[in-house]
């Protein structure tokens, strides 16, 4: 009422100086500072505070809540001379900081994130030294180097697993996309269809994904269009020694072509027995390996199988 009637009461400004997300969760407002930190206030009474465990020399300029977690991506250096610098300025840097247990855990520190992506245990971030960093429960397992552009935004299509980049120059298409899990191996490749260039930022709603670009226009897009390519992985598996005696250690190694991100599990029949599991390795570079000690005689066969990022199985192998 006192909005229709024209009345100032509803206004109070909480925050002083240059502020850029918010987050609101229960009764707590985040603010997400451009000058140092994330601001935290109680809008009960409306006192504010910092949140715990930022370095006051990075701006906490971004802050998302997901899943139940706060998580704060920052931005140090470079000039703030155009409302771009934050992901065209490559001399700035930053963090990804996780608010666990009353304070920020940093999970990453390094080149300025322009923004990050979330899926259950998943989080993928861009980064202006063009770069995708892959987190599995916030911790890095791979990185890959993209090719040479001013990248602005992402946006992943978790069903489909591919991932999309909005470039802002002259020199390239203003969407890219690519399959998540294989860029090193199938790279990026246009979204056809956009007439201009310089794309500033990506939101994918459902099936839909938009592009807004500088000045121009927002052009919108139907994922369906967008096939994933079809990859066919081989798994190989070799052992250290193939005679050896009780309580003597083996080695299990080997490798998936094309080199892809997973774990594998590596299960063991016992003289003509169902396969079980005994343990289970993270591939690193598209390899593995893995140390076994038999504790009994007899005709050990052991199997390897790859579990992608979505739970299913790349490949098998056994010896």
């Amino acid at each position: 009422e006192t909005l229709k009637s024209g009345g100032r009461d509803f206004l109070k400004r909480i925050v002083e100086g240059p502020c850029y997300e918010l987050v609101v969760v229960g009764n707590t407002l985040y603010v997400g500072r451009m000058d140092g930190g994330v601001d935290v206030v109680d809008l009960r009474t409306y006192s504010v505070s910092k949140l715990e465990g930022i370095p006051s020399d990075e701006a906490g300029m971004n802050v998302r809540y997901y899943n139940g977690t706060l998580i704060v991506f920052t931005i140090k250096g470079g000039s703030k001379d155009m409302d771009n610098y934050f992901f065209t300025d490559t001399r700035t840097t930053g963090g990804i900081y996780v608010f666990v247990n009353d304070t920020c855990k940093q999970i990453y520190k390094g080149k300025r994130v322009i923004n990050i992506a979330l899926h259950g245990n998943e989080l993928v971030a861009l980064t202006v030294e063009r770069k995708i960093l892959h987190f599995t429960n916030f911790v890095k397992d791979w990185e890959v180097d993209l090719p040479p552009a001013t990248y602005s935004d992402i946006a992943v299509d978790w069903d489909n697993r591919i991932v999309f980049l909005s470039t802002f120059d002259e020199d390239n298409p203003g969407v890219l996309y690519g399959e998540l899990d294989n860029l090193k191996t199938t790279g990026l490749k246009p979204l056809e269809g956009i007439l201009t260039r310089r794309v500033r930022c990506l939101l994918l709603v459902d099936n839909y994904l938009f592009a807004g670009t500088e000045g121009h226009s927002v052009w919108r897009f139907k994922i369906p269009k967008i096939t994933k390519p079809t990859t066919t992985y081989s798994l190989t598996l070799s052992l250290s020694k193939t005679s050896v005696n009780v309580d003597e250690t083996i080695t299990i190694s080997g490798k998936i072509s094309p080199a892809t991100s997973g774990t594998v599990k590596i299960l063991v029949s016992i003289n003509g027995s169902k396969y079980s599991e005994i343990g289970s390795v993270s591939l690193s570079n598209g390899q593995y390996t893995f140390q076994y000690t038999p504790r009994s005689p007899g005709t050990y066969v052991f199997k390897a199988e790859c579990i992608g990022s979505s739970n299913e199985i790349l490949a098998k192998r056994s010896d």
